[in-house]
């Protein structure tokens, strides 16, 4: 509710107007459903609350009793704090008073931002991140130019603003320089971090006719833009492809490599002891001690190659030579999967942590002389922003491990980060070798030609069994859902996976599911319609609740507005109130959610063709399966997308092409 009515969710401590209309809910009797909510400027009692409650504020010693003596003692309060007269506050220590009048500059800046961005019907949710970038100065800069808004604001929104309330002109240099930022931050949405020169123009043609070349030479001189070779750059991607690029340039040069890194002689027969019983293949064995003795290493590899063998040993050596190890992932569940292959020993001793939840916790903490080892799995999904996070706000001598499939799907964000590091053999080695458990399933020989963009041979399905299957039919949901049961009726695990996330998607294959559940079976309704029995994915990650954005599980009991659910961990949690919101039926879910988990049995659904659909979409797909892939639905389509060039191919980026 607050994310969509408010422009954030309120904090103890502050004051806000609200406009709300009563309703009756079947289950939970009167609701107050808020339909406007203004942030106040708190004053008498609320600033004493405020004051001593407030997040923002902890750790000053402020507490009820000193807020209201500071409150009784200066009428003008206010207007001290908001000239950072910490002379003034007599009542505390200086170097509190000091601090206090520092952080409550933004509080109080606050109420300005919302209401200026109210005013012009622009979304007050915004208003924390203009005061990070902008600070004091805020209102000022958006009433000069609102284009700086244009990261978080669409662009035809915010020309309207300019046009009609700041009178800004058409031909006005502001609005051209937006406009050429507009089509690059709609390219930069579709993956890439350059656009070609001409097909920028092109765009730009369509709506300033005979000024684009006028808008291009003038973003170029602001330096908002920059051109490399024939391609023009966003100022954000251009530095992160850059500092990336020096980054591992300099990492790989033969002077770091022998400043930084462990003499090779010393690490074979470390490894050896290490390994113990666990025999390594010889590309295994390369990969550890390449990634032990580099500053930057990509391991690439397909499915069943032993990427995850290779982790464990790694996180071994590191531990055996009291290093610093760090592995993350990009998504939870992926992280989840790392602490089990680590086991609970070596997790205890190495760090295991989303990417963001490294640079949230981990990073932060890490002394700036050391030189740990950062070891991203599940690497193809990396893009670029995170990896520039994760090189500029780590130690300098840090060093640097990707390991992943450059033939799984792209990073959502812009970029190609892994696969440009692998296609350019920056040092890493690629595991081909599959082993037998893996290869007994049969999944990474079909997996493999469909790597190489060939139509594999497999037969139709007929049964349960081991493979790659496909199942020709018009109507992929329903004959989707047939398989689905026939499959589970052998008690193991099934996940149906899709390309879309509503029609002909994960949301109709749950309305579908849904619908078979007896109406006497117990059910929460709000804030969503999920039954005893149902599987649920959950949708971010909640330390408190130990759960990973793509954690599923199965609702055991629904009881007092929440439900128990044991999620894929083993663990019964109990969700309720706000992290309702965080869960969804999961009957179907889309292959991007599925990527970095595994399953037994997985049914595909290709409803028809597809803009996204393309062979690493696939690829992903099948390789989710440890036993078993069905493909459901327009089989020339699959055919088609397997053939042709991916959508990852289709990319610009400039990050490590010689440009």
């Amino acid at each position: 509710m607050a994310n969509q009515t408010l422009p954030r969710c309120p904090v103890a401590g502050e004051c806000w107007d609200l406009e709300y209309l009563t309703e009756d809910h079947p289950n939970f009797g009167s609701q107050r459903r808020v339909t406007v909510g203004t942030l106040q400027r708190a004053t008498g009692a609320y600033l004493v609350h405020l004051l001593s409650k407030h997040p923002a504020l902890r750790g000053l010693g402020i507490g009820v009793v000193t807020a209201h003596k500071l409150n009784a003692a200066h009428p003008d309060l206010l207007d001290i704090l908001a000239a950072r007269n910490a002379d003034a506050l007599h009542e505390l220590d200086e170097d509190i008073a000091f601090e206090l009048c520092e952080r409550w500059s933004a509080l109080a800046l606050e109420p300005d931002v919302i209401q200026w961005l109210g005013e012009h019907a622009l979304p007050p949710r915004i208003a924390s991140q203009i005061l990070a970038i902008y600070g004091p100065d805020s209102v000022t800069v958006m009433a000069s130019n609102p284009y700086v808004l244009l990261p978080f604001v669409d662009f035809g929104i915010l020309d309207k603003v300019a046009r009609n309330n700041l009178s800004v002109e058409e031909h006005d240099p502001r609005r051209l320089v937006a406009y050429v930022e507009n089509v690059l931050y709609k390219d930069i949405a579709k993956g890439n971090t350059a656009m070609l020169r001409a097909d920028l123009l092109k765009e730009l043609r369509d709506s300033l006719s005979g000024l684009a070349e006028h808008a291009i030479e003038l973003a170029l001189e602001q330096t908002v833009i920059f051109a490399r070779g024939d391609c023009i750059q966003a100022y954000a991607p251009a530095l992160m492809e850059r500092e990336l690029e020096e980054w591992a340039k300099k990492a790989i040069c033969p002077t770091q490599q022998q400043e930084m890194l462990i003499e090779d002689e010393g690490l074979g027969p470390l490894l050896d002891k290490d390994t113990n019983s666990t025999t390594l293949s010889g590309e295994q064995r390369d990969a550890v001690l390449g990634a032990m003795s580099s500053r930057v290493y990509c391991i690439a590899g397909g499915a069943g190659v032993g990427k995850t063998t290779v982790l464990r040993m790694l996180a071994q050596m590191i531990v055996s030579l009291q290093g610093t190890a760090c592995f993350m992932s990009i998504s939870g569940r992926a992280t989840r999967h790392i602490a089990e292959a680590l086991g609970p020993e070596l997790t205890n001793r190495c760090t295991v942590k989303t990417v963001t939840g490294y640079l949230h916790f981990v990073a932060r903490e890490l002394p700036r002389d050391s030189s740990p080892w950062l070891i991203v799995d599940e690497a193809s999904m990396l893009d670029l922003q995170n990896a520039y996070r994760i090189i500029s706000r780590s130690p300098q001598n840090s060093r640097l491990l990707l390991v992943g499939d450059p033939h799984q799907l792209p990073p959502v964000g812009p970029g190609l980060v892994f696969q440009r590091l692998v296609a350019e053999r920056v040092p890493g080695t690629e595991l081909t070798r599959i082993f037998r458990q893996a290869e007994a399933s049969g999944i990474p020989q079909v997996a493999q030609v469909i790597r190489l963009g060939q139509w594999p041979t497999i037969p139709r399905f007929k049964s349960i069994g081991h493979g790659v299957q496909y199942h020709p039919t018009e109507d992929a949901i329903g004959d989707g859902i047939r398989i689905r049961d026939m499959l589970a009726e052998a008690g193991e695990e099934v996940q149906i996976l899709t390309l879309f996330r509503g029609k002909s998607g994960a949301g109709e294959v749950n309305a579908v599911m849904h619908a078979r559940v007896p109406k006497d079976i117990a059910r929460l309704t709000y804030p969503v319609e999920i039954a005893v029995g149902e599987p649920v994915i959950f949708g971010r990650n909640d330390p408190k609740l130990d759960l990973q954005n793509g954690s599923i599980g199965t609702v055991l009991s629904v009881e007092d507005g929440g439900m128990i659910v044991r999620w894929d961990d083993g663990i019964e949690r109990r969700i309720e109130g706000a992290a309702l919101w965080n869960c969804e039926l999961a009957h179907g879910i889309t292959t991007h959610k599925a990527q970095g988990s595994q399953y037994e049995r997985v049914v595909v659904l290709v409803p028809r063709r597809s803009v996204i659909l393309d062979r690493t979409l696939l690829y992903t797909a099948i390789t989710r399966a440890k036993q078993q892939a069905v493909l459901v639905g327009d089989i020339d389509a699959v055919r088609k997308a397997i053939i042709a060039a991916t959508n990852a191919d289709k990319r610009t980026v400039l990050f490590f092409t010689g440009i």
